[in-house]
C-alpha cells in the first residue's frame, strides 16, 4: 500500500465531503493528531483503520488505496502543500480557506459568474 496515495485519497474525500478531521478522528475512535500523520503519508494506515476509514466515507477500501478519484492538479497542490507545513492548526487553517474558496467557485460558476 502506498501511504502518501492512500493519505491523498481521504484528504480528497474529507474535502469533497465537507467533513474535518476531527470528524474522521473521533468516528475512528483515535486522536485528529494520528489522523493527520495518516494524512500526511507519515503513519502507515492499519487495515482496521482502512476499513473504519472507508465505512466513515462510505467509499470502498479499494477506492481508498488505488485513487480511483478525479484529483485536479490543483486540489493535489493542495494536498502537497497540507503536508509540508509542520504546525497542524496553520494547516487546517490554510486548508479551511482554500476549501472555502473552491465552494464560493462552484456557486459563482452555478450562476455563470465564473468560469
Amino acid at each position: 500500500m502506498d501511504i502518501m496515495q492512500i493519505g491523498s485519497n481521504i484528504f480528497f474525500y474529507l474535502n469533497k465531503q465537507n467533513k474535518t478531521q476531527v470528524e474522521l478522528a473521533n468516528g475512528l475512535g483515535t486522536s485528529k493528531q494520528v489522523v493527520n500523520k495518516i494524512i500526511k503519508g507519515k503513519k502507515a494506515i492499519k487495515t482496521e483503520e482502512l476499513v473504519a476509514v472507508s465505512n466513515f466515507l462510505d467509499i470502498s477500501v479499494e477506492e481508498l488505496i488505488s485513487g480511483n478519484n478525479i484529483i485536479e492538479e490543483r486540489e493535489l497542490e493542495v494536498v502537497h502543500l497540507y503536508r509540508t507545513i509542520e504546525n497542524h492548526d496553520t494547516a487546517d487553517y490554510i486548508f479551511s480557506l482554500i476549501n472555502n474558496l473552491s465552494n464560493m467557485e462552484e456557486e459563482l460558476a452555478t450562476h455563470g459568474l465564473f468560469k
